[in-house]
């Protein structure tokens, strides 16, 4: 399958945009499944033997372990999710679980950044105004008025002559007047910022749902992308093992089949989550167990007399 350079380049793009944005200064951690041990459970060899899943569990194990540290997520939560991982057993599985997470990290990456920015609003807002302190013009009949005193002497007491006193109060008038205007005006600006900033912050989070809504979409479109690729992959690879398009068809359906080989069974369903042995004289006898239900009840039930399957009891 050929893919378009140029549309590669851009999903890359805002992946890493889209990343950078909801997990910045986040550290790097390493995931819980270690590759280079021996001995490994079915869905850990599904992560190891596919560098399509086991480049995505690094990136979800990075997520989880942030936002775990953050309190975004809790524990309980975690473990919920990494149990269905463990009881995935093919890529179809594996990838559903991956798109599940994928949608929840989207969701709480867009919580963390709407409750950021409304924090960081409340540094915006603009401080009081004071009005100017009005002083009030000396007047004439401040001035005491006592008949014993002549006019000289309220002349010698009177700091200034009424004419004075009547021009300052003039000008103090108009440098009022002057304040008012000017206070009415701030008041205007104030608000005009007020509605400019509200504006400002309204715009960012529009914009910020459209880059999380488009990068959504790329991140679906490349998971099927992925999906395609790693199921043809592993078609071709069971060709190649049984030169048999029939058994291929029924091993990629997951169908059981009286006469079904031991090996073909693993490939279809893969390791069981329990078996019952029992040894006769003439063969050997294997119960697979998959799907627990409860204490000792399993949904499906495949019975193999040397290596191969006898009959199964499916309940699913």
């Amino acid at each position: 399958m050929k893919n378009n350079p140029s549309k590669l380049h851009l999903i890359r793009f805002l992946q890493l945009m889209l990343v950078s944005f909801c997990f910045i200064n986040g550290p790097v951690h390493a995931s819980d499944i270690n590759c280079k041990n021996e001995e490994k459970k079915k869905y850990e060899e599904l992560i190891c033997d596919y560098s399509i899943l086991n480049s995505q569990y690094e990136e979800i194990s990075t997520q989880q372990k942030k936002l775990l540290s953050n309190g975004k997520i809790t524990e309980d939560a975690l473990n919920s999710w990494r149990e269905k991982r463990n009881l995935c057993r093919d890529v179809t599985c594996m990838d559903a679980v991956f798109a599940e997470w994928s949608n929840e990290s989207i969701a709480l990456s867009g919580q963390v950044y709407t409750r950021q920015t409304s924090e960081n609003s409340a540094m915006y807002v603009n401080p009081p105004i004071e009005a100017p302190v009005r002083l009030n013009p000396a007047r004439s009949s401040d001035v005491p008025k006592n008949s014993s005193l002549d006019n000289s002497v309220i002349a010698a007491t009177t700091p200034y002559t009424t004419s004075e006193v009547s021009k300052a109060s003039n000008v103090n008038s108009s440098s009022s007047i002057e304040a008012n205007t000017g206070s009415a005006a701030a008041e205007q600006n104030s608000s005009a910022t007020t509605s400019d900033d509200e504006t400002h912050w309204g715009r960012n989070i529009f914009l910020f749902f459209i880059i999380v809504i488009i990068a959504k979409w790329i991140l679906n479109r490349r998971r099927k992308i992925l999906l395609a690729e790693a199921r043809a992959a592993h078609r071709l690879e069971l060709l190649t093992k049984y030169r048999d398009e029939n058994i291929v068809k029924k091993i990629l359906a997951r169908v059981i089949w009286i006469g079904e080989t031991k090996e073909q069974l693993l490939d279809s369903l893969h390791s069981p989550e329990d078996i019952d042995v029992k040894a006769f004289k003439s063969k050997t006898q294997e119960t697979w167990k998959y799907e627990r239900t409860g204490k000792n009840r399993y949904a499906l039930r495949v019975v193999l007399d040397d290596d191969i399957v006898v009959s199964y009891d499916d309940k699913r």
